[in-house]
């Protein structure tokens, strides 16, 4: 399988403009509990990809 191009990990702020969304709608996915975050609170971008889609 090939891996997926691009990052793995965002800051939140960086998430919200890879959504091309603001910051609050991060933080509204957060408080949801659709953001996947790793041990340092940064997204994990594919895994919070398939919650949001």
């Amino acid at each position: 399988m090939a891996e997926a191009s691009g990052p793995k990990f965002l800051s939140q702020a960086e998430f919200a403009r890879h959504r091309g969304v603001s910051r609050k709608a991060v933080t509204t996915w957060k408080q949801k509990g659709l953001l996947v975050l790793d041990g340092t609170g940064r997204v994990d971008v594919e895994a919070t990809e398939w919650n949001l889609d």
